[in-house]
């Protein structure tokens, strides 16, 4: 995601792109802290 990010952003901002294409997890601003520590566990445990 983050590689295409500077591209898919402003397509799906001016509604050229779903954000549902690009962005499949939605997280509440309490959860964020926690989310972002699952996602970067996940990342480093792929490669």
């Amino acid at each position: 995601m983050r590689a295409y990010l500077e591209t898919l952003l402003p397509a799906v901002l001016d509604g050229t792109v779903e954000p549902g294409k690009v962005f499949d997890h939605m997280v509440s601003i309490e959860e964020t802290s926690e989310a972002t520590g699952r996602w970067t566990s996940a990342t480093r445990s792929r490669f």
